[in-house]
C-alpha cells in the first residue's frame, strides 16, 4: 500500500511532534533530578574559625521585636537562609530540630523579603527560633554572599566561627562545633 505525499508529510510532522514531546519530558525529568541533587548536597567540612567584629546587624522577629546581633548577651548560633534556596530548605528542619535541644541560643534568619513565603517554612518552628534580616546588610556587614551560612556570634558582635553551605544538623560531630 502506497501512501500519498500529504499523508507522508503529516506522518513525518506527527513523528517530529512526538519526538519533541519526548525530549521535553526527558529534559524536565533531568532538571528535576538535578535540582533534587543540588538540594541534597551537604558539606562535610568543619566550620572555620572566624575573626570578624561588626557594629550592628538588626533582626526583625516579625512580631515587632528587633534584635541587634552586635548586642547579644549570650553566644548565639545564627543560621542565614532563604526560602528560594533548595539546600537551605532541605536543611532548615534539621537546624530547627537541633536548635530545640541545643545548649546554646540559636536563631534562623531568613534573608528573603517575602515574609509569607518564609512563614511556610517556619510555621512548625518556635517563634523564638527565627527572624528576618536584610540581604544587602548581610553582604556588607557579615560578608554573606551565598546561602546557607551559619555563624557563631559571641557577645559584643564578634563572629568566632563560620560554616558556609548546607550541613546535616543531625550529625553529632557537626553539632559539637556549636556547643558552648
Amino acid at each position: 500500500m502506497k501512501m500519498s505525499k500529504p499523508k507522508k508529510i503529516a506522518l513525518f510532522i506527527a513523528l517530529l511532534v512526538c519526538l519533541q514531546v519526548f525530549a521535553l519530558i526527558l529534559f524536565r525529568r533531568i532538571e528535576d533530578q538535578r535540582e533534587g541533587d543540588q538540594a541534597r548536597v551537604v558539606s562535610t567540612r568543619a566550620p572555620v574559625e572566624e575573626s570578624l567584629r561588626f557594629e550592628r546587624f538588626i533582626i526583625d522577629r516579625g512580631d515587632g521585636e528587633q534584635i541587634d546581633l552586635a548586642r547579644l548577651e549570650e553566644p548565639t548560633v545564627v543560621h542565614f537562609w532563604g526560602p528560594w534556596c533548595p539546600p537551605c530548605r532541605r536543611e532548615l528542619p534539621w537546624f530547627f530540630d537541633w536548635a530545640k535541644g541545643a545548649e546554646i541560643d540559636a536563631l534562623a534568619v531568613s534573608l528573603d523579603e517575602d515574609r509569607d513565603l518564609t512563614a511556610d517554612f517556619t510555621k512548625e518552628a518556635s517563634p523564638n527560633l527565627y527572624g528576618f534580616g536584610d540581604a544587602s546588610s548581610a553582604r556588607q556587614v557579615l560578608h554573606i554572599t551565598d546561602l546557607p551560612v551559619t555563624l557563631l556570634i559571641a557577645p559584643g558582635g564578634e563572629v568566632v566561627r563560620r560554616a558556609d553551605g548546607a550541613r546535616d544538623w543531625r550529625d553529632v560531630r557537626f553539632q559539637q562545633n556549636w556547643s558552648r
